[in-house]
């Protein structure tokens, strides 16, 4: 599906699911080079650079979580940068782009200056969205990282352990795309200085900043997560301490009373056995066992 933006001096065209027909047809219309249509129709599973004759051709993944605490996979935005055109392709729903097009959709109307714009604005403007977007993302898993700081400390620590394990999982998975993107930020700054000039290498300096924040939140994030990991396993220790412990003790404790049991259980001539009140007197002996066992970890500290 084709979604085209006309924006004052310049167009963005965004495709969704595109098929090789409406890649061909577009790819036609702004004479751009035939390689890029091989990607632009299905995703590509690694960031790409490439500078094709009038246009500079970038794939870019954005880490996204759903709210289901579930895993899944990035997204990919492909963006082909024109001096007065826009191209985006992407094979899922992308909440940052629809929002990007409401917005220029709203501005087409209602700004009416003979201000220029150019598909290296566009670009920026779309990707700062995105980063926003990721922004929203970041902020939603430190309440999840608070929301398991207080569940730790509220005797969950047990039931933490997978949820922990789950948190980490994501901000590495965040960590990794990100500075993917930082390198692919700092290397187009380069590249476009050479080639649609000092305006978009400009913006990809703020975009590779913006990287910078990301990825200083998620290791915040990820140290907190650290943090409240090494002390929920100190917590689950110390729970799993004391209960070996009390289980410890209570096999010393009814450790004379089964060996009592089992010399008065011989089938032999015993003390008090035969005799009146035998069966209270063997039970008053394992009573008094037990009361000097438990007085004797009372003394010891150890109860």
């Amino acid at each position: 599906m084709i979604h085209t933006y006309p924006y004052k001096n310049t167009v963005w065209i965004d495709l969704e699911n595109p098929t090789t027909e409406e890649v061909l047809s577009v790819m036609e219309k702004y004479n751009l080079d035939p390689v890029m249509a091989q990607d632009l129709k299905s995703p590509t599973p690694k960031p790409k650079l490439e500078h094709y004759g009038n246009a500079l051709y970038l794939v870019i993944h954005f880490p996204v979580l759903k709210h289901s605490h579930t895993i899944s996979n990035n997204q990919e935005i492909d963006f082909v940068i024109g001096e007065n055109f826009l191209i985006t392709s992407r094979y899922d729903s992308i909440d940052a782009i629809h929002h990007m097009s409401k917005i220029i959709e709203k501005d087409s109307v209602i700004d009416k200056t003979k201000t220029e714009i150019t598909g290296s604005v566009l670009f920026y403007r779309i990707v700062k969205e995105v980063y926003q977007s990721l922004h929203d993302e970041l902020a939603y898993i430190n309440d999840w990282v608070e929301s398991i700081e207080t569940k730790i400390f509220s005797g969950n620590e047990k039931a933490m352990v997978k949820d922990i394990s789950e948190v980490s999982r994501v901000l590495i998975r965040f960590k990794k795309t990100v500075t993917v993107d930082k390198e692919i930020f700092s290397s187009l700054q380069t590249l476009a200085s050479k080639s649609l000039g000092s305006e978009l290498a400009y913006y990809s300096h703020i975009l590779a900043q913006e990287t910078t924040k990301a990825l200083a939140l998620i290791e915040n994030s990820y140290d907190s997560l650290k943090e409240l990991r090494e002390t929920n396993n100190s917590l689950v220790n110390t729970q799993q301490n004391e209960v070996m412990k009390v289980l410890t003790i209570m096999a010393f404790i009814t450790f004379p009373l089964s060996l009592i049991a089992s010399i008065f259980g011989m089938n032999t001539t015993l003390p008090f056995v035969g005799k009146p009140n035998d069966f209270l007197i063997v039970i008053g002996i394992m009573g008094s066992a037990t009361v000097i066992m438990f007085t004797f970890f009372k003394i010891k500290k150890w109860l």
